[in-house]
């Protein structure tokens, strides 16, 4: 690992400072949009600030709200992200949305050295530099460098399954519960640590760091819910305020998604001047890695990995929509494993996907500076 960190460091410092420059000649690019909050807070938005930026950034200045006659509310977003902004931006008296892309790229380094570390339990070493650079080369990677909290979860899910593979049950539990803490579908990190887990029923001792780690784990993904209840009275808020005011949430719809995105696919292709197919192709070919990831993984016999990955296209395709997959996609490391492998084997398929990416990367993130959603 000591050899590889520098590298992994490299290819970080590189993407971070690319990612941030394009970002910021695209914002400058005479484009007219339609922003998405009020002038004030709209002025003072970094490029990589957009969307869903305005309700973290709305919790980690004022807290949480809730109004039932508004359809959307903070509510809908879960709380450690905008607390440790809250946290950093008070101990350096900084501006909120700079110190948010400050820990977003912080805590992608944390998960890219976690990542590359991981690569050695899962028997495939020698793809720690491409898995790091797959990641960043991803459709929807942009989002990493944004203020969102998709770094943060990386970095949570990635120490969670490390953590698990080296048995380290308490640091399992930790990170799994700061893992449920930033986002909903954070607690299906419990899934492969419990798996790993159970593979070691054998062990002798270590019984208390187990139960610990499952009570960890369990008080993560209650925390919110109780929070909410004990507020609002309705431990359930969160899944209420989407199904009403969310329109990409609709419960229940499991084989609708994938229905609709191959419909949606062809139904946009035949747009002219449009960009929004290439947006629907970056939804498929998310969601094919994510398949061929999660079989792969199966092949490589890491069921708890695999396990994770399924359990996450589940839940996502419950929603109905594959909308902002490329995205969840990001939080579904074991599933680079693939083309990491294939890309080290490979200099074509290292070619070819690094053009795709980079290629849907900038339009996603294009769209996404210039207030066009994109998921």
């Amino acid at each position: 690992m000591s050899g590889t960190f520098p590298k992994v460091f490299l290819l970080w410092a590189v993407w971070a400072a690319v990612t941030l420059l394009v970002a910021a000649g695209m914002a400058s690019l005479p484009v007219s949009t339609p922003g998405g909050w009020g002038p004030e807070l709209t002025r003072i938005a970094p490029p990589l600030a957009r969307w869903d930026s305005g309700w973290y950034y709305g919790i980690a200045t004022e807290g949480y709200r809730f109004d039932a006659g508004h359809p959307q509310n903070s509510i809908g977003f879960y709380p450690l992200y905008p607390l440790v902004v809250r946290g950093a931006a008070e101990l350096f008296h900084a501006p909120v949305f700079e110190t948010g892309i400050a820990v977003s790229l912080v805590a992608l380094l944390g998960a890219l050295a976690i990542v590359a570390r991981l690569t050695a339990e899962w028997g495939s070493e020698e793809a720690a530099v491409p898995i790091v650079a797959c990641l960043l080369l991803f459709p929807g990677s942009f989002y990493l460098a944004a203020f969102y909290s998709e770094s943060l979860f990386l970095l949570a899910t990635a120490a969670a399954l490390l953590a698990a593979r080296k048995r380290a049950w308490i640091w399992a539990g930790v990170a799994g519960a700061a893992a449920c803490l930033t986002r909903f579908n954070g607690f299906l990190v419990a899934l492969p640590v419990l798996a790993c887990m159970g593979g070691e029923r054998r062990e002798t001792g270590g019984a208390g760091r187990r139960i610990a780690c499952g009570a960890l784990l369990a008080a993560g993904a209650a925390a919110f819910p109780a929070y909410l209840w004990r507020r609002w009275g309705d431990p359930l808020l969160y899944f209420h305020d989407k199904a009403a005011g969310w329109p990409s949430y609709r419960f229940g719809q499991f084989w609708r998604a994938f229905g609709r995105l191959p419909l949606d696919l062809v139904r946009h292709a035949g747009e002219p001047g449009g960009t929004k197919w290439l947006v629907t192709l970056a939804e498929a070919l998310a969601l094919l890695l994510a398949l061929a990831g999660a079989i792969y993984l199966v092949r490589r016999r890491l069921f708890p990995e695999a396990l994770y990955v399924a359990a996450t296209i589940a839940l996502v395709s419950l929603s109905g929509s594959f909308e902002s997959f490329p995205r969840y996609a990001l939080g579904l490391l074991p599933a680079f494993l693939l083309p990491a492998v294939l890309a080290r084997r490979s200099l074509t398929f290292a070619f070819l996907y690094s053009l795709v990416g980079c290629g849907l990367g900038a339009v996603l993130m294009s769209r996404f500076i210039h207030w066009i959603y994109v998921g």
